[in-house]
């Protein structure tokens, strides 16, 4: 009978052959090596599980979580942290009832942690926390935002030293219900200035010093009659901006 000849049971289910299985296998082993290394946070068991968080940030979740009396302020400056281990870091501060000030100088604050930082507070509307520090976070204004709207009644909130422009001047002007924020070095012009002071808000005191020629101020006699006629001001609801080096 013509056509090709019938194939033998054994060769219908022969398994293709591979070449160097034993050197497949320790290149993928290699592979989920790398990206361990690279995802220490992480458990490759074919699913992900929630991140890690490190021995001294999970020592200050823990002793904010207690409640000690004599802890007071939280200074986090320059520390390094997870998105992550900001977020759980947030919701400690927000339960605790003893914290007053908060320095969270140079943490990189980006704009997922202004909206878990507001989530947080939210939640927990019945804190002791009084001043809040970002300076150095290369904050803008759609940061200061969030900060501003967060339920919070602030004395200080301290916001230098970032990029928060004349749309973050504006927003103070709008949103802003602290005593006192302070603005230095923010890249703020005259047109933030202008923004502020004429908000409609009557002020306890504006501070207007340390700025020189060659800045955004520059010479700008009207801006200082302006805050003069603001320094002897009084109001049941002031609002004291300072106002430093803006450059």
């Amino acid at each position: 009978m013509l056509g090709n000849p019938r194939k033998k049971p054994d060769e219908e289910h022969k398994e293709p052959f591979v070449e160097n299985k034993d050197q497949e296998a320790s290149s993928t082993i290699s592979t989920l090596r790398t990206l361990r290394d690279q995802n220490p946070d992480r458990i490759l068991s074919g699913t992900s599980t929630t991140p890690s968080i490190s021995p001294a940030v999970q020592s200050i979740i823990d002793k904010l979580n207690s409640n000690d009396e004599k802890f007071t302020e939280l200074n986090l400056k320059k520390m390094k942290m997870t998105a992550y281990e900001k977020k759980c870091l947030f919701n400690a501060l927000a339960a605790n009832h003893t914290v007053i000030k908060a320095d969270l100088d140079n943490t990189n604050f980006s704009y997922a942690d202004a909206i878990h930082f507001c989530e947080a507070f939210k939640a927990n509307t019945n804190t002791t926390l009084k001043e809040l520090i970002l300076n150095n976070n290369r904050i803008i204004a759609s940061i200061l935002e969030v900060i501003l709207k967060t339920p919070l009644k602030l004395d200080k909130l301290i916001v230098s030293y970032n990029n928060v422009k004349d749309q973050g001047a504006k927003l103070v002007a709008e949103f802003a219900t602290m005593p006192m924020i302070a603005l230095h070095q923010n890249r703020i012009s005259t047109v933030g200035v202008d923004y502020i002071l004429n908000s409609g808000k009557k002020f306890a005191e504006v501070t207007y010093m340390g700025l020189k020629m060659g800045n955004n101020f520059g010479v700008y006699k009207p801006l200082e009659d302006k805050i003069a006629s603001f320094d002897n001001a009084s109001s049941t609801n002031t609002t004291s901006f300072i106002l430093l080096n803006n450059s």
